[in-house]
């Protein structure tokens, strides 16, 4: 079974600083330039250690592409809707 999970990148940004999310997917600062994404699932929890310095490196590319609150913006929702009634006709 595959589990897909989607979260802001406003959870990235706050989890450098301070232990966040509720749910599905938690993010929180360990040691020196180190954050841990956990990832939970019926099945168990990944846990994942990553660079902080790489969590900074793509925000900023990532910020670059599609600013910060601008991201309603990349949205095709007509597209979007028929692509996925295009199954169920």
């Amino acid at each position: 079974m595959d589990v897909c999970w989607t979260f802001a990148r406003e959870l990235l940004t706050a989890g450098l600083h301070d232990a966040e999310g509720h749910g599905d997917v938690r993010v929180r600062p360990y040691g020196y330039d180190r954050t841990v994404l956990e990832f939970h699932a019926p099945e168990g929890t990944a846990i994942v250690h990553v660079r902080s310095a790489e969590i900074r490196r793509f925000l900023e590319a990532t910020g670059e592409l599609v600013p910060a609150g601008l991201e309603h913006l990349q949205l095709d929702l007509d597209r979007d809707l028929a692509e996925l009634m295009g199954d169920a006709l």
